[in-house]
């Protein structure tokens, strides 16, 4: 490791971090403290893979909330994701997929979307294994359900098979608080549509439990399809409930418990493949491409303002990333509750 001593003179606010860093070690102030760069540590453990092995095996990271279009850095938008899918089903050479799921879930329709696109794949003959991390619940177990072969670890948060629906109505608070009534003039019994000024009928309150009651009907088929149950024997460990990875193996869940290298050797494994590399989805965006989308105002507006709240005031970050997964839950959900209280 090279000595960065000579970065002591070169600020006020340099020479206090290293003031710091000195005291954390057990350092004296003016000792040397060898560092390297992020780019050298990255040089100094080269991942090996052979650029010239035909076989590929795609990892796809799905990783955060689930949530309708492009989505935001840190989110499973469906749109970006039935792109990142699309590729590998046309990819000849990739001849099996890892899908490594960490969500709570999120939009119930983007979740039936991606798992649309995961069965195109399969459907191709490439297998698909799940390697769960600390949750796959609720959407996250949705996309996972009609997988080859389902990983998860011991400790992992999975199934929560539920969904519900979130309509908000602010009548009786305006009421109450400002004095403000509304009244409206309709040609017929659904014309005013569902807003936040007037509360349910009773007949839209029927309709919007049917609705949802419907796509839980959903979620349970693809469940039984997928794990090879019945219906009924899939809600009797639904219903919302969350498991643990082990409780999961022994109700049929997930398959295996282990991680991601286990995962990975499954997939060779069904695709009867014994050499391969790894190929990662979707394309991550690096720091450089980040800051000049920025400069050109190509940014994703709601990253630019979750990181501006982490930089300015972390301390309400938790709560901003709170009301910004509620905000962007549209229609019915699958997503684990806990997540969202």
């Amino acid at each position: 490791m090279r000595s960065n001593t000579a970065l002591w003179t070169k600020s006020l606010s340099g020479t206090t971090y290293w003031r710091v860093c000195a005291k954390k070690l057990g350092l004296k102030e003016k000792e040397n403290i060898g560092l390297v760069t992020l780019e050298e540590y990255a040089k100094s453990n080269p991942g090996k893979k052979d650029y010239r092995e035909k076989n590929k095996i795609a990892v796809v990271f799905a990783e955060g909330n689930i949530a309708d279009g492009k989505g935001a850095n840190g989110s499973i938008g469906d749109a970006r994701y039935i792109k990142a899918l699309e590729k590998i089903l046309k990819d000849d050479k990739i001849k099996a997929v890892v899908l490594r799921i960490n969500s709570p879930g999120g939009s119930a329709l983007a979740s039936e979307n991606i798992l649309h696109a995961i069965n195109k794949v399969k459907s191709a003959g490439k297998p698909i294994v799940v390697s769960m991390g600390d949750y796959a619940a609720s959407g996250g177990y949705y996309i996972a359900c009609q997988a080859d072969s389902i990983f998860a670890e011991p400790n992992t948060l999975t199934g929560s098979i539920g969904v519900f629906r979130i309509v908000p109505s602010l009548e009786k608070a305006i009421s109450k608080n400002i004095g403000i009534t509304f009244d409206s003039v309709n040609t017929g019994p659904y014309a005013a549509g569902l807003n936040l000024i007037f509360s349910q009928s009773p007949e839209e309150a029927r309709k919007l439990q049917a609705s949802t009651e419907e796509m839980y009907e959903v979620f349970l088929a693809h469940v039984a399809k997928g794990r090879k149950m019945s219906r009924d024997s899939v809600n009797a460990i639904a219903q919302g409930r969350v498991w643990s990875g082990s409780d999961a193996l022994a109700i049929g869940l997930v398959d295996r418990i282990g991680g991601i290298d286990q995962a990975v050797a499954s997939a060779a494994r069904l695709a009867r493949i014994k050499s391969y590399r790894l190929v990662n989805y979707p394309a991550v965006i690096n720091p450089l491409e980040e800051i000049l989308m920025e400069i050109s105002g190509q940014a994703d507006p709601e990253a630019r303002t979750a990181r501006m709240v982490r930089q300015k005031a972390p301390e309400l970050y938790p709560f901003y990333q709170e009301w910004a997964t509620l905000k962007a839950a549209h229609g019915i959900q699958a997503r684990m509750l806990e997540v969202v209280r």
